[in-house]
């Protein structure tokens, strides 16, 4: 027989098993229902974002194909041939006459530009006419005579050759991207090199979403899955309302171990059932025999071991007694510790510590995300990417500090050397004026190598409040500046910029 305290142990066990293992085997069976719709959910979201991107991707490239794919080295001698052209069509520009022509005996007079073979005058019939000549021509009397007037030192021949020959060169490129002039081919060359960025940003967005699966192979698994399939938030909402804040995993880890100790204890809920009845009966003899003790007090009718019992109850007492001690001890030191400084105040230092840090993550997150972007852009740039970068720096730099900051030098990997002189400068010994002029010049820089086109969105939160009046003024240019091709949000408590800068001013007031 066994004692009272232990079979009711026993009892409670055995209670909350009969009731638990059923509710843990539908729990088991709709978790792991759950797991495979949550799957199947999130593969048809894969499916559903990467159709939409693949299909982004499609009309980008129907878009690049009907802007023509301008390929760099036919831009680079396009752009080469132009500028021969404008150089050598100068050259034939230089100097300035003035003719009297006329005609004898109704001989036609034809002057033209022997750059472009453009008819610059013609006169007939005893008519004389003054012509201003102001690049090398021919004058010519068709079946008499051809003269030419050419700038000193020019050979002619060669020049108009060589004209010839790169306008014709430009010519076949012109044609072959169906471009009317150069700068038709300028602008689809830069149209070309954006839907290139833009179709590379859409192949990593797609290859992140795809998470390496086969898309097709994602959407035979969804056509051939059997049940009609709930949205993902849904799902997500059931998971939430059935696990709690575990997730499926260790939900389903956890009631596969409950079931599988109630299994190894009682072997199956008929066995248990038994055992429950077993207990009950082993529970009313011993409470009958209890019944018939009359001395013994009732608290103490449930206590197996009297002196062990005994001697368990002094053991805790001497325990309580050594804990209230240190505990003492420990509420003292602390409390001399705190000085004179109250709890509220350790409470706001730890606020504001706590502030600082959130502004640094994000702060630091910001940062992160310019460093990834400027990264995939050098990764698909050939020569030095960090040039553009580099010259805008430098002239923002010039510009706010007034020559006084130069860049020294920019490595590929934005680390920068900078000098006030001939003085090599530190982040340490730079004052937060100065610190907010380097700030603004990078960041400037950045933006206008990042946007070139304009399109930009950028917000400036009292960003001057450490620089003196002359590099706040020749900061808000800069700005202004920018303003024209981007979308630029100042935020101020400072009336002063109101004349420092033109745009539309919102004032918000505390109410």
């Amino acid at each position: 027989m066994g004692s009272i305290s232990k079979n009711i142990t026993e009892q409670e066990d055995m209670e909350e098993a009969e009731e638990r293992w059923p509710e843990a085997v539908d729990q088991l069976k709709k978790a792991e229902t759950l797991k495979k719709q949550v799957e199947m959910a999130k593969k048809k979201q894969i499916i559903d974002t990467s159709t939409d991107l693949r299909s982004q991707e499609s009309e980008k490239r129907i878009e690049l194909s009907e802007n023509g794919d301008v390929r760099k080295e036919d831009f680079d001698t396009a752009e080469d041939c132009y500028r021969n052209i404008y150089m050598l069509e100068g050259k034939l520009s230089g100097c300035r006459l003035q003719a009297k022509i006329t005609p004898q005996d109704d001989w036609p007079v034809e002057v033209r530009s022997l750059a472009t073979d453009r008819l610059i005058a013609e006169t007939y019939g005893n008519k004389p006419k003054a012509v201003q000549i102001k690049e090398a021509v021919s004058i010519e009397v068709p079946d008499v005579v051809s003269i030419q007037l050419v700038p000193y030192g020019i050979d002619v021949d060669r020049i108009t050759s060589e004209l010839h020959k790169k306008k014709k060169e430009l010519s076949l490129i012109l044609e072959k991207y169906s471009a009317p002039d150069y700068n038709s081919l300028k602008s689809k060359m830069s149209t070309a090199v954006k839907l290139h960025q833009e179709l590379s940003i859409l192949r990593l967005e797609i290859r992140s979403c795809e998470q390496g699966y086969d898309l097709n192979q994602l959407i035979r698994e969804i056509a051939d899955y059997p049940k009609e399939l709930p949205a993902l938030d849904e799902l997500e909402d059931e998971v939430k309302l059935l696990c709690g804040s575990d997730t499926l995993e260790m939900f389903i880890g956890s009631t596969k171990k409950i079931l599988e100790s109630y299994r190894d204890r009682y072997v199956s809920e008929k066995v248990l059932a038994k055992k429950m009845k077993e207990i009950q009966e082993d529970q009313d003899r011993l409470l009958k025999l209890l019944r018939s003790i009359d001395e013994i007090p009732e608290e103490f009718t449930l206590i197996e071991n009297p002196d062990g019992y005994a001697d368990q109850l002094k053991e805790s007492i001497e325990k309580l007694k050594k804990n209230s001690e240190t505990a003492l001890t420990t509420w003292s030191s602390a409390y001399r510790a705190l000085g004179d400084t109250s709890a509220e105040e350790y409470s706001e230092a730890v606020r504001q510590r706590e502030q600082e840090f959130e502004d640094q993550k994000s702060m630091c997150s910001h940062w992160m995300h310019i460093k990834d972007v400027f990264s995939r852009l050098k990764s698909e740039m050939k020569g030095k990417p960090t040039a553009g970068i580099e010259e805008s720096f430098q002239k923002y730099l010039a510009a706010i500090s007034k020559n006084s900051i130069s860049l020294e030098e920019m490595r590929d990997n934005l680390s920068t050397k900078l000098v006030s002189g001939r003085h090599p400068l530190s982040v340490e010994i730079l004052s937060d004026g100065t610190k907010d002029t380097i700030s603004l010049a990078f960041r400037l820089a950045v933006l206008e190598y990042l946007y070139p086109d304009g399109g930009a969105v950028v917000v400036f939160d009292d960003p001057f409040t450490d620089m003196d009046p002359e590099r706040v003024e020749e900061s808000c240019k800069l700005v202004q500046k920018f303003a024209e091709n981007n979308q630029v949000i100042f935020v101020t408590c400072d009336n002063k910029y109101r004349k420092l800068l033109n745009g539309k001013n919102i004032d918000i007031a505390r109410k």
